[in-house]
């Protein structure tokens, strides 16, 4: 990527136009550019409406996008294949995207709100360019064959607005209840302690221990007649050496998180206040973030869940979606 350079060296008038142009010619493809471009006054239609848009944009928004940087660098890179959804068929573009885009690019928060000043302005860049490529025949067509296509299902941009909120609804301990009248701001994710529990051995019908699962399995084969009464007794006789060795040896409780990620469905049983909510609210946290970033490598770490969104593209598919867990 050329070297960034601050809006502040940057009139409107030295926009870039050719970079950009050619950056949207390669977002939307060959075969849609070559529809749309087959002389040069579509090709110069296009970069007069692409110049025309941000400059009306430059000149309403200057103080915003100085403050972030915002100049035809970030059109022609990381901007290039949100834009240029206008003239393509499905999920239109979207001023949160590019916001949530550029704020990226200079380092910052994806799960944070610094992105929201920039939103108005890429909105009325994204209404100008639509308002100016309207004026050109072969895209006033194009437009409103792609306008059939939009749909009002969950976007990308949706989804991700969701989880920000998410991220922000669980980011800290809920404190009512502790024994104290003071608002405390406690994050979640510095507070979390792991908690420890035991993992079922047996699977099927339960009793209280594995000698009453022998007796009763004893008491079943003595009544159907597959042991006699002697054999009975010598098996009942063992069964009570072993309850004594049993006696000594003790199951040592593992991390739940380890329990999780070892089973594809974990019911979580537990006295009240031994944390099953403050649990689920860390498992949704992690979650959430992950799919943010995009790091799947680190959930499936630590807990083994394969990062799915919500069926518009944030965050990877890769098989099955445990449930991680089920509050009793």
């Amino acid at each position: 990527m050329p070297p960034h350079v601050p809006f502040s060296e940057l009139a409107a008038s030295d926009l870039t136009v050719g970079a950009v142009y050619e950056a949207l010619l390669g977002r939307l493809g060959a075969a849609t550019a070559r529809k749309l471009i087959k002389a040069r006054q579509d090709s110069r239609a296009l970069e007069r409406a692409v110049e025309r848009a941000w400059e009306a944009t430059v000149a309403r928004h200057r103080s915003v996008l100085s403050r972030y940087d915002v100049n035809e660098r970030f059109l022609e890179h990381e901007g290039a294949e949100e834009i240029a959804r206008i003239l393509l068929a499905g999920r239109g573009p979207d001023a949160r995207v590019l916001a949530r885009s550029c704020a990226r690019s200079l380092g910052g928060n994806p799960a944070g709100r610094t992105s929201d000043p920039l939103v108005v302005p890429f909105q009325e860049f994204l209404d100008a360019l639509t308002e100016q490529l309207s004026t050109h025949g072969p895209f006033r067509t194009r437009l409103h064959q792609v306008t059939s296509t939009r749909s009002g299902r969950v976007t990308q941009s949706d989804e991700l607005e969701m989880l920000e909120w998410l991220c922000g609804w669980l980011e800290y301990l809920k404190t009512a209840g502790i024994g104290t009248t003071q608002h405390l701001q406690l994050p979640l994710s510095e507070v979390f302690v792991q908690p420890r529990a035991l993992g079922e051995q047996h699977g099927g019908k339960k009793w209280s221990t594995r000698l009453e699962e022998q007796h009763a399995l004893l008491d079943e084969r003595l009544r159907i007649g597959d042991v006699d009464h002697d054999e009975y007794e010598a098996r009942l006789d063992r069964l009570g050496l072993v309850e004594r060795d049993a006696e000594t040896s003790i199951v040592e409780p593992v991390p739940v998180t380890q329990l999780i990620r070892d089973s594809d469905r974990v019911v979580l049983l537990g006295d009240p206040g031994t944390g099953k909510t403050t649990l689920l609210r860390y498992l949704a946290l992690r979650h959430a973030q992950a799919l943010l970033v995009d790091d799947e490598a680190s959930i499936r770490r630590e807990l083994g869940i394969h990062l799915t969104g919500l069926g518009c593209g944030c965050g990877a598919s890769h098989g099955r979606q445990p449930v991680p867990a089920v509050a009793g």
